[in-house]
């Protein structure tokens, strides 16, 4: 029998030992306790008024149905709803508050410590009274102590498992946390540089509008392309608008549908350039045939490449009276 005493008296001081290590984790941890238990807390406290407003919406139209029919046993039925309700609610929180309250200096150290020394002094008074009987019992005193010593050593390490297990389960959503605020950044970086990497073109006019052209007879309006932001531009398309009435000579045009309502039933070419790059410029030109009617036209232009899209932009272009060109 000493030995067995002996043994739940060295058992419960190497337990006494493991104690502030793991008051050590809980402290570390204990913050980010407080923020999930508060978290946890109004998650609760949102579902318990969602349910309690849904009984109350059910009990008033019981109460409507109770107030015809006289049946009042539904009605009862529900008030004893809401009040689970209200308890499995305290119940929650108390829960909640119990996984914080296992990481502070109380439910880490001076519960399973107090159990753990209490478990070794109840085992060496067991040694002490089997070595010493006080009475002549068919059965040994020291069993009581013992007794009591495994019970306390018992419960002291299922407190202690209480607060590594809050423990675990903090440092495992910790862990996710910042793995998920880690591919967040990296997201963002990327983001970032496909924005900086992205390339931006910018048409300037070599003489600024508006241009004024004699009805019926062509212009030719120059203009420069450039590579603003980004290392390289593919297949850059610049699209020229001009309402109906307006040819563009000397390249391929078409008329747009009335889809648009910017554009539509405007006539339409566009310039491809197949490749830009920084400290470059592409000078290019178009040559306009006014129509025969004087007046203010809004044209516009539009630049875009295969990942950047320009805005459409409008210009203007005065038609003035004069002769009409004769082609020869």
């Amino acid at each position: 029998m000493i030995a067995l005493f002996d043994g739940a008296m060295f058992l419960g001081i190497a337990l006494l030992a493991m104690v502030v290590p793991a008051f050590v984790l809980s402290v570390s941890l204990l913050g980010r306790a407080a923020e999930h238990a508060r978290k946890q807390r109004e998650r609760a406290e949102t579902r318990r008024q969602a349910e309690v407003q849904q009984r109350i919406e059910e009990l008033e139209a019981q109460l409507e149905i109770a107030k015809k029919t006289g049946n009042v046993d539904e009605v009862s039925n529900y008030e004893s709803d809401l009040g689970k309700l209200a308890k499995e609610h305290k119940r929650s929180i108390r829960r909640i508050e119990r996984s914080t309250a296992s990481l502070t200096v109380t439910g880490a150290v001076a519960v399973p410590g107090s159990l753990f020394l209490a478990g070794a002094a109840l085992s060496a008074i067991a040694r002490t009274l089997e070595q010493v009987p006080l009475f002549s019992l068919p059965v040994s005193l020291g069993l009581i102590p013992w007794v009591l010593a495994l019970g306390a050593i018992a419960f002291g390490i299922v407190r202690l498992l209480q607060c590594l297990r809050v423990v675990q389960m903090l440092a495992l959503g910790s862990e996710e946390a910042a793995l998920r605020r880690m591919i967040a950044a990296f997201k963002k970086a990327q983001e970032e540089l496909d924005e900086e990497r992205a390339p931006a073109v910018a048409l300037a006019w070599r003489r600024p509008p508006p241009f004024e052209v004699k009805a019926g007879r062509s212009t030719i309006l120059e203009y420069r392309l450039s590579l603003s932001k980004g290392r390289l531009a593919e297949k850059v398309e610049t699209w020229f608008f001009a309402p109906d009435g307006f040819d563009f000579p000397d390249a391929d045009s078409w008329l747009q549908d009335d889809t648009d309502s910017v554009v539509g039933k405007h006539v339409t070419t566009k310039r491809v350039v197949e490749a830009m790059i920084p400290s470059t410029q592409y000078i290019g030109t178009l040559k306009v045939k006014a129509q025969l009617e004087e007046g203010v036209y809004i044209c516009y232009y539009r630049v875009k490449c295969p990942v950047f899209v320009g805005d459409l932009i409008p210009f203007e272009i005065h038609v003035e009276p004069g002769e009409v060109e004769v082609p020869f």
